[in-house]
């Protein structure tokens, strides 16, 4: 090989050794036969680990002895490693010490051809081997979680090391190796999860995480990558967490575990904004917005835990995590705040949601209090925020008082649909007002109606921008206005003339008799306001009506005829008709078309 270099015969004698020695050994080979038998597998490794490297050292061509022979450099460890397995069956730690050696004797390789000779690539397939072998001997001498925290750490050297000598592959292997550390972290754990040692776990992700902060920081010191600093910061953020909730799992008591759990959050949280700003780590603002976002299911968590979030001590944690996260956020208003008006939203949308699940827990626990008084309580966890919001209270954003137009824009459509739903949801209630009598309008159900109808209206009326949108959400409004009417009518009938509220009361006639009056009045009003004003499409709106009161009466009200309340309304409606067409003409084509300009 020294003289002549010929690869062919170099690898035609390499199979042939170590195939009549695999066949030797799968065939005869028997543990009492170890010391004579290692010596020859040595022998033959040095052999082809020389024999390649050899006409290398001695070409004269600088390129053609850099040209690296693969299959001997790359199949000789590989081959003679399986071998040496096979003659020490199931000894483990002498297997590590096996591979531990092989790792070093190829680091030193690499570092004197490195050094002698300058062959580059030789250096590389010789370094790539010393890491593949001190990597294996992890595994074998230790157990999978200390496997795990070793591979994190030298997958973080890896990558700072691909950084630093700008070589992508080494980069890619130290991100890998991470990856293989929290894979061989959650099988070992979940293999064994009764009877694991919980702090080897968390040692394990705290050192997952530390290696996932370190290699998102040096990517952003390089400038490497645009993306995967920030997916190595939540990476990071992940194990931090998993490790605290697995110690409060083992610590806390089970009725305590979600409100610790949300105390966690936030002081990761915090801790993570400070870490931003220390480390000038700017993808570390992800994971502070991830524990802000994480208020309103650990609330719902906590309601499902003890009831409310606030039973059982939980006001502490609720506390705690408000603190924390009021610091989190004033931490972030620096520098880069992409996505921070979305997490600050999404956390102030958990205060209003905490109060609603209070209060129901509490008006539920009340006895002969009607329903009225409970939905009126239920709708100001609504209310006031579309209220203040709309009004643009800066005190409602703080620590960031800028913030409030953003948050407005965020928060606000939420909160006019959910007043919308109320009001929806209100008008098929029967609004009891116990322990007071009930009084058409001034009730707590429909007073609470009207203030969501006229905060609607004023939201609408802001966020209109064009013809069309306007007059959309005019009429939708003027629908619903004109639902809660009708529905307090009905409500009407219920408290004052006796009908049961249930599905059927439209099958009675005092109910139906009472909306064809209201609708009446309320179209001959509609009327009487387009004739004064001049405006025909209101005069036709309330004609409209009083068509829809006309088919009701044939379709509907006929069959009550016989009842006194059936006839009323009869005559009443008909008293109607007779005196709008005299007090309300319709407005002519010309002036209404004069007045729209």
């Amino acid at each position: 090989s020294w003289a002549k270099g010929w690869r062919v015969l170099n690898l035609l004698g390499f199979l042939c050794t170590f195939l009549i020695g695999t066949v030797w050994g799968v065939l005869r080979y028997q543990p009492e036969q170890f010391a004579s038998t290692e010596p020859f597998l040595i022998l033959f490794f040095v052999m082809y680990l020389l024999i390649p490297l050899l006409p290398a050292l001695r070409h004269p061509d600088p390129q053609a002895r850099d040209r690296v022979d693969g299959s001997l450099v790359f199949g000789t460890p590989l081959i003679g490693f399986g071998l040496q397995a096979g003659l020490l069956h199931d000894d483990r730690y002498a297997l590590a010490w096996s591979a531990l050696l092989l790792a070093l004797v190829y680091l030193l390789l690499a570092r004197w051809v490195w050094a002698t000779s300058g062959l580059a690539r030789w250096r590389r397939a010789y370094a790539g081997l010393s890491l593949v072998f001190a990597t294996l001997a992890v595994p074998l001498a230790l157990s999978a979680q200390w496997t795990a925290a070793v591979w994190a750490v030298e997958g973080a050297l890896l990558l700072w090391l691909g950084l630093e000598q700008r070589e992508r592959p080494l980069r890619w292997m130290g991100l890998l190796l991470q990856a293989a550390a929290a894979v061989a972290l959650v099988i070992a754990t979940g293999a064994h999860w009764p009877s694991v040692q919980h702090h080897t776990f968390t040692f394990g992700a705290i050192l997952i995480t530390l290696a996932a902060l370190f290699s998102g920081i040096q990517y952003q010191r390089h400038g490497a990558a645009s993306s995967l600093p920030a997916l190595l910061a939540l990476w990071a953020f992940a194990w931090w967490a998993l490790a605290g909730l697995v110690e409060i799992d083992r610590h806390a008591a089970p009725n305590r575990v979600v409100d610790l759990s949300l105390g966690w959050f936030a002081v990761s949280a915090a801790l993570s904004a400070w870490l931003r700003r220390w480390l000038a780590f700017s993808p570390f603002a992800w994971p502070a917005h991830t524990g802000l976002v994480l208020a309103l299911p650990l609330l719902l968590l906590m309601t499902l835990a003890h009831g409310t979030p606030l039973a059982q001590d939980g006001w502490q944690a609720c506390l705690g995590y408000a603190l924390a996260s009021l610091l989190t956020l004033k931490l972030l208003d620096s520098g880069d705040r992409f996505g921070l008006d979305w997490s600050h939203a999404l956390w102030w949308l958990g205060l209003p949601v905490l109060a609603w699940i209070e209060m129901d827990d509490r008006l539920g626990r009340l006895t002969g209090l009607g329903d009225g008084w409970r939905l009126a309580a239920l709708a100001l966890p609504v209310l006031l925020p579309l209220a203040g919001l709309h009004w643009r209270q800066a005190w409602l954003a703080w620590p960031r008082p800028h913030a409030i137009d953003h948050l407005g824009k965020r928060l606000l459509p939420l909160f006019a649909s959910a007043s919308l739903g109320l009001a929806i949801f209100a008008s098929f209630r029967s609004g009891a007002a116990d322990p007071l009598i009930w009084l058409p309008i001034v009730n707590p159900l429909e007073l609470t109606q009207i203030a969501a109808l006229l905060l609607l209206a004023g939201y609408f009326a802001s966020v209109s921008n064009r013809v069309t949108t306007t007059q959309f959400l005019r009429n939708l409004l003027l629908g619903f206005a004109f639902m809660a009417l009708s529905a307090a009518t009905l409500r009407a009938t219920h408290h004052f003339g006796g009908e049961p509220w249930t599905g059927n009361l439209l099958a009675h006639a005092l109910p139906q008799s009472a909306l064809s009056i209201v609708w009446t009045v309320l179209g001959i009003l509609t009327m009487l306001t387009g004739a004064s004003r001049h405006r025909r499409a209101l005069w036709i709106a309330g004609a409209c009506l009083l068509g829809l009161v006309l088919g009701k009466l044939v379709l509907i009200d006929m069959r009550f005829l016989g009842d006194l309340w059936g006839i009323v309304s009869l005559l009443g409606v008909g008293a109607l008709f007779v005196a709008v067409g005299f007090f309300a003409p319709m407005p002519p084509r010309a002036e209404a078309d004069g007045a729209a300009a």
